[in-house]
């Protein structure tokens, strides 16, 4: 959740390995950048309520920095601490920050512009540690655990304190307090529990001996970063504490490298190393690694919050967000906005709107390719760079080709398996198999047979046949998940009578149905989907194939609850291939 490590990670690259056998990416969900703010500061650590974030550094105290517009942080506040701030925790109006050799110091932040110091505990010792519920300040120091009655914010005053013994100052790391416990990191104690129900007697009530330096919440678990060295290199490993019940160590994953700081948001937890690095683990159920990001500046410390992630290192604060890979490609700019990619089918221009949201907001032109028996199939990160590619599909010889991107410009190609079979159409992009990949799904245009190719990237490792939709009015209008469970469904259009409806699928098995609102214009055509309204739900987008109007619809799951119209493009020689 919070400190840091001072331990060095030379070897994340074996983490990798060790995770996923030799694949230094993970396609289950990408990471952007959204923005950034310079302040010249380290920070220690970092909290983030409503619109702000607020920063506490060693040596210049409380940064406060509005983060209301994510691409756009600004600096507002600052108040200078006594002691070295060490972690931050704030509740209403008031942060508490805990103090090497000043204690807890209490600010008011009712006015971000102008905090200034309400009151302090004081006291002789090392504070590490700070967590707040209520009127009660959990004050984590070298030596123990204070319970601080902050209710007159201006004098707080000792309830009760629990010793934890120690060898040295700063032996004990990290602190979360949740319902009755208080969970206590040490490298010299082990992860320690502490029963806090009656808050003027604390006592232990478990243990769990390791070198422990950082602790968060995930799900009904509280997972707990362990280090031990061997031989060459460090190890990490994840205790997962099952915290429904009484507290039960109930799994655990080991990782080369050591970590300096987590932070746990829904079913993910986001691991920052000591380097450029920050991993994205998915901790549901068996942990894997789901994203990365490389900062380009050494990390000090970081928290999650819903599908953003709030960074520091090299002077900065960093903005950044996760989704679902699959769910906002294609994104040519890296913004976590879905594009839209074209394709003119008389000239054999390619290009791609740059969106936000439902508006246009830039285009930008890619490689024209006058062969036109090439066409788009779709879009996904074959290659786990991060960026969005294009496969390509040629309509007579049956060629399968990738186009691997940076941005707009195109850096490589490679050829995948060929299907000499030309009635056979890619439908759609989605992961079929729960293996976090793009998968590429097929229809056949003449005997309506619909078959899944499991990729591993420009792989072909398997195949899967569907149900066989023998009416060829029916046509794959894209993947994406429209009940909630994070799998891949299939969303059909019958082009000649206006029917929509979704197939909910477990992986190739089709475990249901639904029809969506149906069309009396026949000439609406579905393109993809996508979520253009940053809801992390798909949304379906149409294109008009008389007219040239471009719509979407905002989904919540198979339902609609709206609709907006984007840019028009009347000249029809243009198709959207998402």
């Amino acid at each position: 959740m919070k400190k840091k490590s001072t331990i060095l990670c030379s070897f994340f690259v074996l983490w990798l390995v060790l995770i996923l056998g030799g694949v230094l990416h993970a396609q289950g969900m990408n990471i952007f950048k959204l923005g950034e703010t310079s302040t010249g500061n380290t920070y220690q650590d970092i909290f983030v309520l409503g619109d702000y974030a607020y920063c506490v550094s060693g040596t210049t105290g409380l940064d406060i920095i509005n983060i209301s517009n994510p691409a756009a942080p600004v600096k507002v506040g600052n108040v200078s601490t006594p002691g070295n701030g060490y972690q931050v925790f704030v509740l209403g109006n008031y942060a508490y920050i805990a103090t090497s050799g000043s204690g807890l110091q209490i600010i008011d932040v009712s006015n971000p512009a102008s905090p200034s110091i309400a009151g302090n505990f004081s006291y002789i010792g090392y504070a590490v540690g700070i967590h707040v519920i209520g009127n009660i300040a959990y004050l984590l120091d070298n030596s123990g655990l204070f319970l601080v009655d902050v209710s007159i914010p201006a004098s707080p005053s000792e309830i009760s304190y629990f010793y934890i013994f120690s060898e040295s100052a700063y032996a004990h790391k990290d602190l979360l307090v949740q319902g009755n416990y208080a969970y206590v990191a040490s490298y010299e104690e082990g992860l320690m529990v502490i029963d806090i129900s009656n808050p003027v007697a604390p006592a232990s009530v478990a243990g769990y001996s390791g070198y422990y330096l950082n602790i968060d919440k995930v799900g009904n678990y509280i997972l707990a970063a362990n280090y031990k060295w061997n031989n060459s290199n460090y190890l990490t490993t994840f205790d997962k504490v099952e915290v429904s019940g009484p507290p039960t160590l109930s799994g655990s994953l080991t990782l080369n490298g050591a970590v300096n700081d987590v932070s746990g948001t829904g079913d993910f937890t986001y691991a920052s190393v000591d380097g450029n690095f920050l991993y994205l683990l998915n901790t549901a159920s068996n942990p894997l690694l789901a994203g990365q990001y490389d900062s380009g500046t050494t990390n000090d410390s970081m928290v999650a919050v819903g599908n953003l992630i709030y960074m520091t290192g090299g002077g900065k604060l960093m903005i950044l967000q996760a989704s679902s890979a699959g769910m906002h490609l294609p994104d040519f700019n890296r913004d976590g906005n879905p594009d839209i990619l074209w394709r003119n089918t008389t000239t054999g221009g390619n290009r791609v709107w740059f969106m936000n949201g439902v508006t246009t907001s830039g285009n930008a032109s890619l490689l024209t390719v006058t062969d036109l028996n090439w066409h788009i199939a779709g879009s996904a990160d074959f290659n786990y760079d991060g960026e969005t590619d294009i496969l390509w599909r040629h309509a007579v010889n049956g060629k399968n080709l990738i186009w691997f991107m940076n941005g707009v410009t195109r850096i490589g190609i490679t050829y995948t398996t060929v299907l000499s079979d030309t009635d056979w159409d890619v439908g759609a992009i989605g992961d079929f198999n729960g293996d976090e990949k793009a998968d590429i799904l097929w229809r056949n245009k003449t005997n309506g047979q619909n078959v899944v190719w499991f990729m591993n990237g420009t792989l072909r490792t398997g195949t899967a046949n569907l149900l066989t939709i023998a009416d060829l009015d029916w046509e794959i209008g894209g993947a994406g998940d429209f009940s909630g469970d994070g799998k891949s469904d299939i969303l059909w259009h019958h082009k000649t009578d206006g029917r929509s409806i979704v197939w909910f699928m477990d992986g190739v098995v089709r475990t249901g149905y639904i029809y969506l609102t149906a069309l009396n214009d026949f000439d609406w055509r579905m393109t993809a989907t996508n979520d253009f309204n940053g809801d992390d739900k798909a949304d379906i987008l149409w294109r008009h194939v008389t007219d040239g109007r471009n719509a979407v619809w905002f989904m919540d799951g198979s339902v609609r609850i709206g609709f907006a119209y984007l840019d028009a493009e009347s000249d029809l020689d243009w198709r959207i291939n998402n």
